[in-house]
């Protein structure tokens, strides 16, 4: 498997660019005269129009909109004059983009100075650059695979980004994308282009790409299995949308489901605990400091982790991601934010509290239809004192955003800060890998440890709603939803990790308990000389 250095390319020319403009001049003069006026607006390289004095055109005729010119360098340059000949193209009248590219201005009129040092070869660049303003193209249906492995993968994905993955002007998602989310695969193609700037088409073939992506992006193996995913379905996409009879295969294993571990009871009430700013060694003994009157367990200010201590008891108990916190209020949608920034209208969950129940609208009373379920629940009656006094607080003081700053203000953006819980989990001395959204599977936990029904916790935390929908149906949903309130609770789970806990105990203190001087070591419960 090539280390990060082994995989850098060696680039001994540019790539080719998906509009098939990269052309020399002996492909531009095999090119069909059909295609050639098509692509360039002109039959041919001999019908540019180059000025060139005592060779070509001493002056260019009348009316042309642009031509291209030589211009000899001085005889005797002076110290500021040029000192090598060059060709130019001289735009004389704006020259408009195609219509499906909004027809603008592409060209303004003005000299452009060109790259080439031969005739044809100046005519052909000027060509390509006007083309290439006015967002003209050759379809790659007659390209050879030569050309097309040479296509730049970052240029492929940029163009498919800006024509599927781009807001619509709108506002609206197109039906076809109602099951994908499009920001996540905006990030994997971003982050594909950031890793692999040069990589072109032809260098994906083999199995080293898996290993290199996780090197350079830093990204696990099941973010890797998702972005190289989406990656090859939007090169796929561009290639097919250009007309290439190409597919793109990446070498992507699946890495599996990973391992969940189990939470302790004593990890979750550290993990509560560092939320308020308590510092805890790895492992679980708190962390000790030199105070006044002695030892005393560390402490951080933790004015900004009042949101995270919320969601840390929020998350388990409504069976929610953590993706739909920070826009969360305890107003319906119909009420504007009284700060004053905007917050989408389709994306506004909210917190109702009755004085019967509180029913937790994670749609915002906006129907979702995605792959991941959004619709709501009734907060449990073990966790309702919490919440209405959460409500209370903030009612008090006009905070309307339940998951806010220390002063009230709210969060951007759809989730809270991982960093944040990052420190949080540090410092609660959990030792392993701990997300925000094993607080969802948690709640799992807790259902299996109260033995709630598997259909009541499925419609609480929205698993499989259409199943248990068509199976049951809306009258049944009602009562699996007022079961599930009732029924989770911590305390089945409380308890095992209690008897779980005595269990370790009791061979703890077994193990600590002096042994008589008779009784040899390792022979605890058998007389000694004895086999067992």
């Amino acid at each position: 498997m090539p280390t990060t250095d082994d995989a850098r390319l060696l680039r001994i020319a540019r790539s080719t660019r998906p509009d098939g403009l990269d052309l020399t001049v002996a492909e531009a003069r095999a090119m069909t005269g059909e295609l050639f006026r098509r692509t360039f607006g002109v039959a041919g390289l001999n019908e540019v129009p180059l000025v060139h004095t005592g060779r070509f055109l001493d002056r260019a005729p009348r009316g042309l909109p642009w031509y291209v010119r030589f211009e000899a360098a001085p005889e005797e340059p002076g110290e500021k004059d040029r000192k090598q000949d060059r060709y130019v193209l001289k735009v004389k009248a704006p020259q408009l983009a195609e219509p499906e590219a909004g027809g603008g201005l592409a060209v303004a009129p003005r000299v452009y100075v060109l790259e080439a040092k031969e005739p044809d070869a100046a005519r052909l660049e000027a060509l390509v650059f006007l083309a290439r303003r006015s967002s003209r193209r050759i379809r790659m249906s007659s390209w050879p695979i030569e050309r097309i492995e040479s296509l730049s993968c970052r240029d492929l994905l940029e163009s498919y980004r800006t024509t599927n993955l781009c807001p619509r002007p709108d506002g609206k998602e197109d039906a076809n994308r109602k099951k994908k989310t499009r920001e996540t695969y905006d990030q994997a193609v971003r982050v594909f282009q950031r890793v692999f700037p040069e990589l072109e088409i032809g260098d994906l073939k083999g199995d080293w790409l898996p290993r290199e992506y996780e090197l350079r992006s830093g990204r696990p193996a099941t973010s890797r299995y998702a972005d190289l995913k989406t990656v090859q379905l939007c090169l796929n996409g561009q290639l097919g949308a250009d007309g290439a009879d190409y597919r793109v295969k990446l070498h992507n294993p699946d890495p599996g489901r990973l391992a969940k571990g189990a939470w302790t009871v004593d990890e979750y009430d550290r993990l509560l605990k560092a939320a308020e700013g308590w510092v805890f060694e790895p492992g679980g003994a708190p962390k000790m400091v030199d105070g006044p009157d002695g030892p005393v367990q560390a402490r951080r200010p933790a004015h900004n982790r009042g949101a995270w201590r919320r969601a840390i008891e929020f998350l388990p108990y409504t069976a929610s991601r953590h993706g739909r916190l920070p826009p969360t209020r305890w107003l319906p949608p119909e009420v504007e934010p009284s700060d004053g920034l905007p917050l989408p209208k389709d994306d506004r969950p909210w917190i109702e509290v009755t004085d019967d129940l509180i029913y937790y609208h994670r749609d915002g009373d906006v129907a979702y239809h995605g792959n991941k379920g959004r619709a709501g629940n009734v907060v449990p009656v073990a966790f309702a004192p919490t919440v209405r006094r959460w409500y209370e607080e903030d009612m008090a003081k006009n905070y309307e955003f339940v998951f806010h700053k220390f002063d009230g203000r709210r969060y951007r953006g759809p989730k809270l800060g991982w960093q944040t819980f990052k420190w949080i989990v540090r410092d609660a001395g959990i030792v392993g890998r701990r997300i925000p959204h094993h607080l969802k599977d948690l709640a799992k936990e807790w259902a299996e440890a109260a033995r709630l029904r598997l259909e009541a916790f499925a419609e609480h935390a929205d698993t499989s709603a259409e199943k248990l929908s068509g199976t049951y149906g809306d009258a049944l949903r009602t009562a699996l939803l007022q079961e599930a309130a009732e029924g989770m609770t911590q305390a089945g789970w409380r308890a095992n990790g209690a008897r779980r806990a005595a269990i370790a105990g009791r061979f703890r203190d077994r193990a600590e308990a002096p042994r008589p001087e008779h009784e040899p070591a390792g022979k605890r419960g058998r007389p000694a000389g004895k086999r067992a």
